[in-house]
């Protein structure tokens, strides 16, 4: 038996997260290390995002770092599942002005960050925090691991004048979803052959848990936007004189796939076409 939860890879690190977090002041000695996993932060400052001042609201309130530092670096783990299975990473990110992400000491992504990063760098543009930016990782060059993952923030203010600085973020995964190669298959009430008037055809699971998806376009059922589902069976008329649901052709088409919720399934297709008044259905 499947267990479709098992399958999930999760990812879930939401705005407003807690940081341990360090103030460019404090940081001409930190050691390049502090990106990865194992560091010790015990003796950074603690606080809620968004880290910032001037702009934006709640999170953790920077009064000094105007005329004083331009640089915040931050710290904080999140959990992962199942990571084989995750297509993709969704980040989510509010910035004021620039920053670089590492997730387990791997730089992943950045945004107006300098080549030099110093504790007293700046970023390379001014950008407006209050609109926050999706981006797409692929998790194939992230390195995450089953458990816990260190994600790490190097934050750059545009200047000491800068009137305000800000950083706050999410992480979320979005999961591959199962395919199940087909071994049990459809069954179809209708064989191959030509018939001379519209029929009924009935679509059936074999087994009764999963339900069944079919277009009478040819479209793949798995992924088509004119795709109709139906529990464990269906029936459909099967009438080249009417076009509903399919182009105005000569030919019915009729693809059908089981599928189950988390898990598809490689679709079982059947064709149909017809010439004059005859109408024949090809496997």
């Amino acid at each position: 038996m499947v267990h479709v939860g098992e399958l999930y890879g999760q990812v879930s690190f939401s705005s407003g997260s807690s940081f341990q977090y360090l103030k460019g002041v404090d940081a001409a000695g930190l050691d390049p290390g502090w990106v990865h996993p194992g560091f010790d932060d015990s003796g950074w400052n603690t606080g809620s995002a968004p880290i910032r001042y001037g702009d934006g609201n709640g999170g953790t309130i920077l009064d000094d770092m105007q005329y004083n530092y331009s640089v915040v670096y931050m710290r904080t783990g999140f959990t992962a599942n199942h990571v084989d299975s995750l297509e993709t990473l969704s980040l989510t990110i509010d910035c004021d002005d620039g920053f670089i992400i590492w997730i387990n000491g791997t730089r992943v992504l950045s945004q107006n960050a300098p080549l030099a990063l110093s504790y007293d760098a700046f970023a390379t543009d001014l950008h407006e925090s209050g609109v926050p930016e999706l981006f797409k990782l692929d998790p194939e060059k992230v390195v995450l691991v089953d458990g816990e993952n260190t994600l790490a923030i190097q934050g750059f203010n545009i200047s000491l004048e800068s009137t305000d600085f800000l950083i706050d973020l999410s992480l979320n995964a979005e999961v591959i979803e199962p395919v199940l190669y087909d071994s049990l298959g459809l069954e179809f009430s209708v064989q191959s052959g030509f018939y001379n008037t519209p029929f009924s055809l009935e679509i059936v699971a074999a087994d009764p848990a999963w339900n069944v998806l079919y277009t009478l376009d040819g479209s793949n059922p798995q992924d088509s936007e004119t795709a109709f589902t139906s529990e464990e069976s269906v029936t459909i008329l099967v009438d080249p004189g009417s076009f509903s649901a399919r182009p105005a052709t000569p030919a019915v088409i009729v693809r059908a796939s089981a599928a189950i919720a988390g898990i598809l399934n490689l679709p079982s297709m059947h064709s149909g076409s017809f010439s004059g008044r005859n109408m024949e259905m090809q496997s």
